[in-house]
């Protein structure tokens, strides 16, 4: 529910916006104008401007559906209109000024029973001993009082009401376009006395019903689930694919990795690359192995001292391609085998020892 208030051409304006926007023929809007002066005709158009082509005009016209416009209401009685010939007559003869309505705006009604009321409560501070000129007891007469048959016009068919702040409880029409003849009509008052609304019509609302109280789906969406539309089940099914893509992606590149690692045998050992010191002539015992700056002689299982250690383990020194120019002493363990099927498990077995390191464990280096 919009409510607009501005002059009748920037209404109007705002409505063919509206109407360009789609926000007319759905009946999901509805438009309140407020107009004080020109809603009082009874040719009231607002839609119909003379200087515009027809197709604007019927334009402008199939959006007004969607408008209701609040004004203050006329007195339709024949004292009203009598009252109004009056006023005009005067207008006429001593200001120049011609009126085009059939009859004059209930706010110039309004100034007349204006004058009537503050006579009324000027009638009052006297008679309890007020001056004319105590504007502060004139007004305290006139707020929160009512005033009745004698006071008003005979043209009200109620009493005129002033609240506590000074404000009237003033009546009102709400309009509503006729479709057919494009003349917007009362269809319901609204009485400030007694605080109720009467219809008088019915409603002729764009798409045959009023506007929801709040869209179908709520104003932030909370009523509604996510709409499952084509373009959400391809968004989702593309996110799933890219994740299967990515876990494929690097289950692939763990199996070609280690695949090439296999292929690449990074454990073996060239014995180009290691410096073996074969058993003496002594045989098992007395043979001598010269380990760093230290010549000891072994028996057996050779005891031999290593970084001021003492080991029991064959021994040699491995020669890293740039790295320990003098190399590196390891510990040698001969097997026994003529022949060794190097099988895929066989590969990855190395490999994990290979790659194996520990501060308590013996680094393998290869084969």
């Amino acid at each position: 529910v919009l409510v607009v208030c501005g002059s009748p051409g920037n209404v109007r304006r705002i409505m063919l916006a509206a109407a360009g926007l789609n926000m007319v023929a759905t009946g999901e809007y509805a438009f309140f104008n407020i107009e004080i002066f020109t809603g009082t005709s009874a040719n009231y158009k607002p839609w119909h401007n003379a200087s515009d082509s027809d197709e604007r005009n019927e334009i402008a016209k199939k959006a007004y559906e969607a408008v209701l416009t609040v004004t203050a209401r006329a007195p339709s009685s024949d004292q009203y209109k009598n009252f109004s010939s009056h006023v005009k007559k005067i207008a006429q003869e001593e200001f120049g000024y011609k009126y085009e309505e059939e009859s004059v705006n209930p706010y110039v009604a309004g100034f007349f029973e204006g004058v009537l009321v503050y006579a009324a409560a000027l009638n009052s501070t006297l008679r309890e001993g007020g001056a004319i000129t105590d504007g502060h007891h004139i007004v305290a007469n006139m707020w929160n009082r009512t005033f009745d048959s004698n006071v008003v016009p005979p043209w009200f068919t109620g009493n005129i009401s002033i609240d506590a702040r000074g404000d009237r409880k003033a009546d009102y029409s709400l309009l509503d376009m006729n479709p057919v003849t494009g003349i917007f009509e009362s269809v319901a008052t609204y009485y400030g006395e007694s605080e109720s609304l009467e219809f008088m019509g019915n409603i002729t609302w764009p798409g045959g019903r009023p506007p929801r109280d709040q869209p179908e789906c709520g104003f932030d969406n909370s009523r509604c689930s996510e709409a499952q539309g084509p373009w959400s089940i391809v968004a989702g099914m593309l996110a799933l694919l890219v994740v299967a893509m990515a876990v494929g992606s690097v289950f692939i590149y763990r199996h070609y990795k280690l695949e090439a690692d296999l292929a690449s045998m990074t454990w073996r050992v060239s014995w180009e690359d290691v410096e073996v010191v074969e058993k003496t002539k002594h045989g098992k015992c007395g043979s001598k192995i010269s380990i760093g700056k230290i010549s000891v002689n072994t028996c057996g299982s050779v005891d031999s001292l290593v970084d001021s250690r003492q080991v029991f383990i064959r021994t040699g020194r491995y020669k890293i391609k740039g790295l320990y120019q003098e190399g590196v002493t390891v510990a040698i363990k001969k097997i026994h085998k003529d022949r060794v099927d190097l099988a895929r498990p066989m590969l990855i077995q190395l490999k994990r020892m290979k790659d194996l390191q520990y501060e308590h464990l013996v680094r393998f280096i290869g084969v």
